[in-house]
């Protein structure tokens, strides 16, 4: 019987410095829809490459347009 390795979550990918998914990973972890994501890369402030014909967010870029997201939040709140 084969016994199947456990599943990576996504915070344990991004730990590890993984990609991420874009549409199925990524999108649910941002918030944003792929549309959005696509918008946010075509304005430079995210990173998608891909792989093969998959689109991928690396875990730092990620975790760095995320807290860049956040900061500009933070600046416009106050």
């Amino acid at each position: 019987m084969r016994i199947k390795p456990p599943m990576m979550t996504v915070a344990d990918k991004i730990a590890a410095g993984g990609n991420l998914d874009l549409a199925d990973e990524f999108c649910p972890w941002a918030g944003v829809c792929r549309v959005t994501a696509y918008a946010e890369a075509k304005r430079g402030n995210l990173k998608i490459t891909k792989i093969g014909r998959k689109p991928v967010v690396a875990g730092p870029d990620a975790i760095e347009w995320r807290d860049n997201r956040r900061a500009a939040s933070q600046a416009r709140a106050g």
